[in-house]
């Protein structure tokens, strides 16, 4: 059974937009990555190649602020990425965020299922099973 491959949106500036801090971004990256730890290891066994992208941000970051990408150029290629993937959770539990608005407007243009995950609580994680359960039956 191959893998379903699943972007997990969330904010990474947030609410603060253009004035958050390298420590602001750290943290709700942080806060995104302890979330896909949880959201991997309820979901298992099923066959789920989750995409977090606080865990890549690293070479983005100094990339950004090197002036070598825009935001423009990282939100394309996280688009393309979101493209790729069988379906799409927007972690909201991190607040606001431009760039997950524009990850789940590209997933709604482009037919990818998309979860709205509001927090890590137990509702949650069994409304996001099953989701994940009707992606599996789909494309797996």
């Amino acid at each position: 059974m191959k893998p379903i491959r699943i972007y997990m949106s969330h904010a990474i500036r947030g609410a603060r937009g253009k004035d958050a801090t390298a420590e602001d971004m750290q943290a709700n990256n942080n806060a995104a990555m302890k979330a896909a730890r949880v959201i991997r290891a309820y979901l298992y066994p099923l066959p789920v190649e989750l995409y977090c992208p606080g865990e890549h941000d690293e070479f983005v970051m100094i990339a950004y602020h090197k002036g070598v990408l825009s935001e423009e150029q990282i939100l394309d290629t996280d688009c393309k990425i979101v493209t790729k993937c069988d379906g799409l959770i927007r972690y909201s539990a991190l607040g606001p965020s431009k760039g997950a608005d524009i990850e789940v407007a590209h997933a709604d243009a482009d037919n990818v299922p998309v979860f709205d995950m509001l927090n890590l609580n137990e509702s949650y994680l069994i409304q996001l099973e099953k989701f994940v359960e009707k992606l599996c039956q789909t494309n797996c």
